[in-house]
This record gives structure tokens, sequence and C-alpha cells, in this order.
């Protein structure tokens, strides 16, 4: 059973008396109620239904029901108002009567009133009134059947650390069903739980959960639906709000409608291919939410939940929300006597002006309307304000009338496609069909055959088919296309003037919509929806292109294509077209992905090694989006200071060499290139270089001169000796073994390699044999006992001199005369002037000798260790020391 069907059949806690009768006159005209009192849930339907009996003839006069109605109040000239025409009730009521009983002279019917949607200000008495032909033949029945229209409520109470809370009713007592935070929880009939923990409640009548009662919260988490039943008609759009909270320091991980379906996940309407492009909800305000959904259709007849979840709880939505109920007018035929048949537009939600067209044309406003059995016209009819959805035509009797009927109301095409439009058709049997064809209907202008339209020239065409049907062809749709097309038929006897609305032709084209937006970040989820200005028929299968070839050269079922997470091979050119109709593209959407800057690649020029002194460029590129600002760094060292792409470096020297790396950086993020070294070569500079062991060399033994040169690339060595022109050794070190006087001398090496070459200073090697060595070693000891003897008589001569100013001598000058050292040579060795040394010729570029001569005189009388005032005077003695001084000899030139 459906959730109509339930509602309806709730006629709920009767608290009554049945079957009892109120007479009016006498026993031959009674009216018997079902119940005197009805108590129901408000949002739900009730019944309530009457008999009445009447005689079958009266004063010769057969009786005739003219007129039923239900009313609850009267006009100023006290005339009930029929409920039907009550703009309270509008859309929301039904009276129905059953067919005629008549047994014996008494007559018997049984009349119901249906009331949809209660609401509490439905609480009242309601009445039955009938007419007959008879005299005085208007009947009422009072009093009527008291309806009391109560809400469920949630009553709390305290009690101790918790509440109790109670589902109350005015009605009667009942199974209840409990729901905490949207999820069915306990189901009792004691009429209250306790609550232990912070959350919101609801209750609702077993069997009837759709008319739960508001939440009550002892926290925050709810949804509430201001509406629970809506009732709207085919064709047409509706809105299905709701309001929900949560609390604030929970933020919303997602919310979204759902169809409720028995047994089954719920499953977001946007992504329902039942609904695809029909159905929406934008973001709104904090806690409300508004379904729309659009070209309704039978099936949407359905319950519509929301739902939502925080980052700790998930409203499982299983509270019912709205139903919405998808309905077609239908015209309703009923006999109204014997001649005469009465006409209602029949609908479970229709507005209050009802608009009544007969062969086509319009004819009235009203609620019903009566017409003769021997009609040949046809009528429909259409709620003001929606004259596009009227019904179908209905014959007053059997099928033989005027009519035309389009099976399909709206059409939506792709722009270059072909479409079929057909109707139905029908006139009676005796008339001759003059002619027919289709029109587009334009406000204001007289129909014109298609056929002649020069609009559509060469793409028309409605071929003869059998009788009773026509089909319209019209091939490389347009946009000016879009438009109403109708069917229109003459007879011998009448013209169809097609008023009636026929079916509404929408040509789309295709475009790709980009969601959120055709620029994003990389990494970010982005839907692009190949979109028509209405939903297509078919239900087509998409493909799509990027940069003019198939993604993936499939096709996709639906018209999204999904990309997440974004990458930068995903930015493009986008468009899509129908599976059957691949020449059909849309306009291409362009996708622009902004992402941080890839690995940067660098290079050198010029490349290789980089000579001393030259120029080069270091240059650095990345792709990314926005285009990336270059940084340049060495390693181990902050920013060089330089940005750009390029960084050129003018005369280069070996310290600038090394590895360098560029930054490259946007917006979105930065990357670093590898290292790029750098080798800067530059000639050797000048070597330095040392002898080992130092000082004087012994004949026979051995002695290694070692070179070394700051150089890129590293040097090699080669020796030479002065004077000389061939290599002697090449090598860093050079090893003289077992070395002679004739080795000794000054040497030198070359430090060399393919850039240049640098000459060191001269390095003096001294050999001496070892009976020379023995000499020196004599000499030097002499050398040294001499200086220390010079040493002591100074200072003795300077005691005697003070002894002699202290002892008041003579004061005559000291004739002592003495030569001192100069200090320039105060440490050099002393040897006499007979030496070997002092004898030697000095030859070219060998060191200069310098000689210095001391004198020291004595007097006669004195004596050289021993000194006092009364020493003897001698005769003066002069002494004389030659000392010899060595100056190192210049570099040899390169």
């Amino acid at each position: 059973m459906n959730l109509t069907a339930a509602a309806r059949g709730f006629v709920a806690f009767l608290l009554s008396l049945p079957g009892w009768y109120i007479y009016i006159g006498n026993d031959d005209w009674t009216v018997t109620y079902t119940s005197s009192n009805v108590c129901s849930l408000r949002g739900s339907t009730v019944d309530i239904s009457c008999t009445f009996k009447y005689p079958e003839k009266q004063h010769d006069l057969s009786t005739t029901v003219l007129e039923t109605l239900w009313f609850t109040k009267e006009d100023r000239n006290q005339t009930p108002v029929d409920l039907l025409s009550d703009a309270d009730y509008t859309g929301r009521v039904e009276s129905s009567c059953g067919e005629i009983s008549c047994i014996g002279s008494s007559c018997n019917r049984k009349c119901t009133l249906s009331i949809r949607d209660l609401r509490q200000s439905d609480s009242a008495v309601y009445n039955f009134r009938f007419k007959t032909n008879q005299p005085g033949g208007e009947h009422t029945a009072n009093p009527g059947v008291a309806l009391t229209v109560t809400d469920l409520q949630v009553k709390v109470s305290p009690q101790g650390n918790n509440a109790k809370m109670e589902c109350d009713s005015m009605c009667a007592n009942a199974t209840y069903i409990w729901y905490r935070n949207g999820q069915l929880v306990a189901q009792r009939k004691s009429s209250w739980v306790s609550i232990s923990s912070e959350a919101s409640y609801s209750c609702a009548v077993k069997g009837y959960e759709r008319l739960r009662s508001p939440s009550v919260c002892k926290s925050t988490p709810q949804v509430s639906y201001p509406t629970r039943t809506m009732c709207v008609l085919q064709g047409t759009s509706v809105d299905i709000s709701c309001t929900y909270s949560h609390p604030s320091n929970q933020p919303l991980n997602y919310t979204y409608w759902f169809k409720w379906r028995d047994n089954q996940e719920p499953r977001n309407l946007q992504s329902d291919s039942e609904y695809e492009g029909r159905a929406e909800y934008p973001v709104e305000e904090t806690g409300r939410s508004t379904l729309t959904i659009t070209d309704l259709r039978d099936t949407d007849s359905a319950e519509y939940r929301f739902t939502f979840e925080t980052s700790k709880l998930e409203w499982k939505g299983s509270l019912h929300g709205t139903t919405l109920t998808v309905t077609d007018l239908q015209v309703k035929v009923s006999p109204r006597g014997s001649w005469t048949r009465n006409l209602e537009c029949d609908s479970m939600c229709t507005n209050p002006t009802i608009i009544w067209y007969k062969n086509g044309e319009y004819l009235a406003q009203r609620r019903s309307y009566s017409v003769s059995i021997n009609s040949f016209n046809s009528y429909s009819c259409a709620v003001e304000g929606y004259e596009r959805l009227h019904s179908p035509s209905v014959c007053v009797q059997g099928n033989s009338c005027f009519r035309v009927s389009y099976p399909t109301r709206t059409m939506c095409v792709l722009q270059g496609t072909s479409v079929d439009i057909s109707c139905t058709y029908s006139h009676p049997s005796y008339v001759q069909l003059n002619y027919k064809y289709w029109f587009e209907w334009r406000a204001n202008q007289e129909p014109r055959d298609l056929q002649s339209d020069s609009e559509y020239e060469g793409r028309v065409e409605y071929p003869v088919e059998e009788t009773g049907r026509s089909t319209l062809t019209i091939t490389d749709l347009r946009v000016t296309d879009s438009a109403e097309y109708r069917f229109t038929f003459k007879t011998s006897q009448h013209e169809w003037k097609g008023s009636l609305h026929g079916t509404t032709l929408t040509v789309t084209g295709l475009r790709v919509e980009v969601t959120p937006v055709a620029t994003v970040t990389e990494g970010q989820r982005v839907t692009l929806t190949c979109i028509t200005s209405c939903p297509l028929a078919d239900k087509p299968s998409y493909i799509w292109y990027q940069n003019n070839g198939s993604v993936n050269g499939l096709e996709n079922p639906e018209n999204q294509l999904v990309l997440d997470p974004v990458r930068p091979q995903h930015a493009g050119s986008y468009s899509c077209s129908v599976r059957n109709y691949p020449h059909l593209r849309s306009p291409e959407e362009t996708l622009t992905v902004q992402y941080a800057p890839q690995t940067p690649s660098v290079s050198v020029s010029p490349s290789g090694e980089v000579v001393e002194g030259s120029s080069v460029t270091l240059s650095c590129s990345s792709d990314a989006n926005p285009a990336a600002n270059y940084t340049w760094f060495k390693e181990h060292e902050d920013s060089v200071g330089e940005s750009g792409q390029n960084y050129t470096i003018t005369n280069i020297t070996s310290e600038l060499g090394g590895h360098y790396y560029c930054q490259a950086h946007n917006a979105i993020g930065r990357h670093n290139s590898t290292l790029l070294f750098i080798n800067v070569t530059d000639a050797p500079q000048t070597p330095s270089v040392s002898v080992s062991p130092s000082g004087e060399v012994v004949e026979g033994s051995s002695v290694t001169l070692s070179c070394s040169s700051d150089a890129n690339p590293a040097a090699n060595y080669t020796w030479f000796k002065e004077h000389e022109d061939s290599v002697i050794e090449s090598g860093q070190d050079y090893t003289i073994t077992n070395i002679t006087s004739e080795l000794g001398g000054h040497y030198y090496c070359q430090a060399h390699n393919a850039i240049g070459h640098h000459n060191s200073t001269l390095l003096f090697i001294n050999v001496t044999d070892k009976s020379s060595s023995q000499t020196t070693v004599a000499v030097k000891t002499v050398a040294v006992l001499l200086v220390t003897i010079l040493l002591l008589i100074f200072l003795c001569m300077r005691r005697k001199r003070a002894s002699r100013k202290a002892c008041g001598q003579r004061g005559r000058p000291d004739t002592r005369e003495e030569s001192l050292p100069h200090p320039e040579y105060e440490n050099l060795p002393l040897t006499n002037r007979s030496s070997p040394a002092a004898q030697r010729e000095p030859i070219e570029e060998q060191d200069d000798i310098h000689n210095a001569t001391i004198h020291i005189s004595h007097s006669e009388d004195q004596e050289v260790p021993h000194c006092s005032a009364d020493s003897p005077v001698q005769s003066d003695q002069t002494e004389q020391i030659t000392v010899f001084s060595f100056k190192r000899p210049n570099a040899v030139p390169e």
C-alpha cells in the first residue's frame, strides 16, 4: 500500500456512535452518518461518509437527485457553501457518490467526502445536503460529523538527572515510534522514553510514521520539513525545503537530498540519472536547504528527505520528509440525469480556477460542466496559469467526437538532428475530412501550413498515415525551430481550431560547463558537464574530447567527466558530443590548471670547462602555471643576489667556480633544480719549492726537492737546473741519491697544464765533501770561541772604564780603539781572511759576498782576560777579523 493509500485510510481514533440516523420529514427521507465524531492527525487524509434514503417516486413523479454537496458554513443568504468551491479546501477535497440502489419504493445512495492534507483549521462539523426534483426536495442532515484535527507533540518533563518525554495526542492511545537524530530507536506502547544523551527526539504513531511530531532537542542536531505533503501538476516544477541544525563546533562534511526507497542506501539526487538536469539544491544560508525539481513526471511521486554529516555525527534521514504527489488532469464523466452528463476536472491537487475547452476552443471557467449526451463535441480542462498542461480531450459518449490528442507534451531535441511529433485525432464517421495540416503556433496569427512556410522549406513532411494519426517530421533542426506545434483539420461540418496546446519542442545545442570554475589548482576536484538547455529525451551517452582528441577513446555513459584530482596534463580545451551524433560537437571550453613549478632544468653556456677570466651564463627553466620566477643560489651559500631565468658571471675566477642551483617559484609553490657544476680552469700559480733535508748537504747523501702549485686542471711538474736546457726530471718530487759536489747548485721547477705554465724561484743546494765538512766544523768552532773571547774583552773593558770612573783615576780617556760588528752581521759566522771562502772569486748570478773588518786596539799595558784599575798599560796591539756574508740570488726570470 502506497503512502497516499495509507494516508487516505487513516480515519484515526474514531470516538463515535456509529450508525445513528437523522430523520428528515419521515422514514422515507433519511441520512445516516457513519460516525458522529472523528479524530484525525494533521497531515493525514480522512473519509467522512453517509448514506441517504429517498422515495423512488412521489406525487406521481419519479425522484431524480439533482445535486449533492458537503459543507461546513453558509453564505450571507444562508445557502450552504459547497466544499468543492470553498477556497480553504482548494485541491484537498473530493466528493463522490456511489450507484443508486432501489429496493421496493425506496432508493439508497452512499456519498463520501475525502479531505487530504488535514489542517488544524479543518476541525469543524461537516454536513451533507442533497437536492431532488421533488417539491421542497432540498434536504440537509443536521447535526453532521464533528471532525477534530490534532497534532503530535513531544512533552518533556524533568525526571532526576534525565528527562521524561511523552508523545501527546488528543485522539487515543496507540503504539508510538521514537526517533533520535532521525534514526528509529524504540517502539513501545507506553508513550515516553528517558533522555540520557544529547540528541533530538521526535515521535510518530505506528503505521503513520510520515506524520511524526516536531523534534525536540536536548542538543542541536535536527532536520525539520515545514511541509509534509505536496501535490503538484505533472510538467511543472516544485520547491521542497527543510531547515536543519548541528553543533556549531562540528563543521559540515556534506549535505544532500535523496529520494526515499525502501531497503536502499540514500543516493544524492544530483548523481541520480532519473533526475539528470532536473534536480538542484544550491547553497543557501546555513541551516536551510531547498530542493528544486523541474519538468515533473509521474515517477517523481515519492518521499524526499535531507541528510547531512558533520565531523562527529551523521543524520541518518530515516525520519519522514516531504511526500510529493505528481498528478495529471483527467476529465471525469458521470451521469447527471437521463440525458445529461456531469464533467469534472479531476486532480488530486488542482488550483481553484478550472478552464474548460470544447473541441479545442476556450469554453468557460468553472469547477464542473454539464453537457448533453447527444453531443459530438470533445471536452478538456486545464488549471488557470498552466493551460499548457491541459487534460486529454474526452468524448461525452463513445469515441466518435471531434478531438485531437498529443501523446507527448514536451520534447527536447539536439540541434542538427531530426524529430517526429505525432498526434491522434478523430471525428464522427459520417462526416468527410476536407484537409489537415501541422502549424507552428504564433500568438495572434492565423495557422499556416508548415509545408508552405519558407522557414521550413525542404525540412518538414507529414505523410498520409492510417486514419486518426499524423506525424510531423522536421529535419536539420535549428534553435529557431523551438516552438509549439499543433495539428488542425476540417470536415464538412466542423473545423478544429487548434487552440488547445500541442507539443512544445525545444531545440538545444551542447555546451561544456566546468565546476567549480574553469581555472583551478592542481589537486582539486573538477567536474565537466555536457549541458543542454533541457534534458534530452533518450538519455544518450556522451563522448568527451580534449584538444580535439577523444578522452581515452571511451564513451561516457553519463554527461559528466570528473577529474579528481586534476593534474597539469588535464589542462586544455574540452568539448563533448552525443554518441549517435559525434559530428555535432559542443563549442570548446578551456580548462586552466594552475600548478607549482616542476623540477627546473638548468644549463650553462658555454658548456664544458670555463677558462678563468671568461664569461659564463647559467639558464633555468621550469614548467609552471602561472609562469615561474627564478632565484639563483650557490651551494652552501645564501642567494647569490641574482633573480631571473638567466644568470651571467663575467670575468669568472676560480673562486666563483662550484655548484649552483636555481629555485623556480610561483604563487602555488616552489621547486629547486639539481646542482650544476661550473668548472673554472686556470694556469698554475707561482710554484712553491722546498728541499729535504734543509741546509748544507753532505756529499754522498740523498736530497729530495718538492714543488707544488694551485692549478685547474692539476699541474704537471718538470725540474731544471740553472743554465741547463734539458729536463732533468718530471714529477712533483725530484730525489737525488748519492749526491756529489758537481750536482750542487741552483734548481727550479716548472708547473704546467693545458692553460699555461709558471716557474718557481731558484732553490740552492750547497754540497760539501766530508773533509771540508770537518774543516768547516773546526772553523765554526774557532769562530764561536773567538766571538766569545771578544765578547768577554768588551765586557771587561766596560767594567774597567766604569771602575776608573768610580776610583777617580787620572781622568784621561781610554786609548782603546775597537771596531765592533755592525748589527747587520751580528748573527753571521766569522771566518778569517785567508779562508777558502774568502778567496773564492764570485761568478755571475752567484751570491754577492760582503765582508766587514773588525779592528780591536789594545794598549800595551792591557791584559786581555784580566782587568783592574792597577793593571800596567802595555803597547797597543791591533787584531783584525774579516766577516763574510752571503746575499740570496734573485729569482731566475721566466
